[in-house]
This record gives structure tokens, C-alpha cells and sequence, in this order.
């Protein structure tokens, strides 16, 4: 998929969600059909699903996404009585998935950023970082930094960049935030570019625009019922 395409996913996504309810409500109002749309309201999480699945980098994220459209598709069916199973049923699920994550995770899987028991402040190109009902922090210090990941469920990440920089002039963070939070630092020659989407949530950049962009930080992805902020 193209990159841009790829980067632009979440908001290609929800445009395509407010056309189709729009083009619902007016039929609607002309007496074509006749829907309950309050039935379709689990569709918010198939829609941040198949963004989740369209931007992740990794196993662990599309995993997310997968949960999601999954969950929503469920819900939906139910509401229009095509199942007898109610999602409240499946709730353990959540605890399954949670535990497998954590498992995942540890051993080290899916990651090329340090192994448990190594330092946090380390020289990767490279990290991705997950906080599930916690607090996770990291100093990163490397000169090539190129894309990095932030997963935050219920909890917070926090990453501190001042001491790395970007040697190949343009690097990519994906962000996901659910009920959680992330904090990035970066240093004073960085320019950030913010294309990720909040839903419910919100994002707020204070870092400065210095006169060479020559250093670009791309940060991606989505924000749901959660916040972000980017300083330096």
C-alpha cells in the first residue's frame, strides 16, 4: 500500500463513515428505507479496527485491530438479532488477549528494541513501546533514529528523544492510545509533521518549529478516548 495512502487511513476511513451515515439519514428522510442507525453504533470500533490493521507496523498491532473489528462486527450482528450470543459473553476474551500480549512482549517478539533486562536508555534505530493498565518510559539516544511505535491501553507512555537525532532526514512514530496517554520529547532541530487522529481524545504539540527542516518526525496513527503531547 502507498505510504501516503497508508499514513492517511484513519481519516480516509472516518470520512467515508460520516458520507455513508449521511447518505443513510437523507434516504431515510425521503422514506426509501427505514433503519434503526443506533443498531450500527458498534461500527465505530470496526472503524478504528481496520485503521488500527491499515497502520501498524507490527504483529501485536494488527492484533489490536483485529480485536476491534471483531468486537464491533459482533456487537452489530446482535443489535439486528442474526445472533442469540450476546459480546458481553465473550468479555474473558479481553483477559486472554491481555495475557497473550504480555507474554508476547516479554519474551521479546515483535520488537527490535531492547530485551528485558537491558538498560532503557539505549542506541536501537528503532522501538516500540506498550503500557497496558501501567506506566511505561524510555530515554532514547541514538544518532539514526528512523521509526519507533507507542501502544498505550489504559496507561501512559513517555519517551524522551532530546539526545538521538534523525540522519535520514525523515522518521515515523506510530502512535495508539485507548483510554491512555503519550508523552514525547524531542530535541529543538526537529520538525513534526502530526497525522495522527484523535477520536474522543486529543493532541497537543508544543514543540517549536526551528528554521532548518531538515530533521522531519512523522507521528502517526490514532487516539481513542485518550491525549498526546509532543514537546521539546
Amino acid at each position: 500500500m502507498n505510504s501516503q495512502l497508508k499514513n492517511a487511513a484513519p481519516q480516509l476511513l472516518f470520512g467515508l463513515c460520516v458520507l455513508l451515515l449521511g447518505c443513510l439519514l437523507l434516504l431515510e428522510n425521503l422514506g426509501y428505507i427505514r433503519i434503526h442507525l443506533w443498531d450500527f453504533w458498534p461500527a465505530i470500533f470496526v472503524f478504528i479496527g481496520v485503521g488500527r490493521i491499515i497502520q501498524a507496523d507490527t504483529v501485536a498491532g494488527r492484533l489490536i485491530g483485529l480485536v476491534f473489528v471483531a468486537a464491533g462486527g459482533l456487537w452489530i450482528m446482535y443489535n439486528l438479532s442474526l445472533v442469540d450470543v450476546s459480546p458481553w459473553d465473550f468479555w474473558p476474551v479481553g483477559l486472554i488477549l491481555l495475557g497473550g500480549l504480555l507474554i508476547w512482549r516479554t519474551i521479546g517478539f515483535d520488537s527490535p528494541g531492547p530485551k528485558p533486562g537491558e538498560p532503557a536508555e539505549q542506541a536501537s534505530d528503532d522501538f516500540r513501546m506498550v503500557a497496558i493498565l501501567g506506566g511505561f518510559k524510555r530515554a532514547l539516544k541514538t544518532k539514526d533514529f528512523r521509526r519507533g511505535a507507542l501502544t498505550a491501553f489504559m496507561g501512559g507512555c513517555e519517551v524522551d528523544m532530546r539526545d538521538a537525532s534523525i540522519s535520514s532526514g525523515v522518521a515515523v512514530v506510530d502512535v495508539f492510545a485507548f483510554w491512555g496517554g503519550i508523552d514525547i520529547t524531542i530535541p529543538e532541530d526537529w520538525t513534526v509533521e502530526t497525522r495522527a487522529v484523535p477520536i474522543l481524545g486529543g493532541i497537543e504539540c508544543k514543540a517549536r518549529t526551528p528554521e532548518n527542516d531538515s530533521k522531519r518526525l512523522v507521528v502517526k496513527g490514532m487516539l481513542v478516548m485518550g491525549g498526546m503531547e509532543i514537546k521539546n
